[in-house]
């Protein structure tokens, strides 16, 4: 809730300041959340893919590895 709180308070204060200012910190804020969704999915898949809690085949973790490699860079 403190992340929240910290976002809401820079984008009241951006808009005040200017319209354009308030716009890219919200566009800024949302490329955060989803390239943070992204990570913490391929995160998840690596531990299932790692710990193999599933019968996948080989090709079926190659794009599971890329996004991983994606993520850590």
């Amino acid at each position: 809730m403190r992340g929240f709180s910290a976002l809401l308070f820079i984008v009241w204060f951006a808009l005040k300041k200017d319209p354009m200012l308030g716009f890219g910190a919200v566009v800024g804020s949302t490329a955060f959340f989803i390239t943070h969704g992204f990570k913490r999915y391929a995160e998840a898949q690596e531990r299932r893919m790692l710990h193999d809690q599933t019968s996948m085949s080989d090709i079926a973790k190659i794009p599971i590895s890329w996004s991983v490699i994606d993520a850590h860079l």
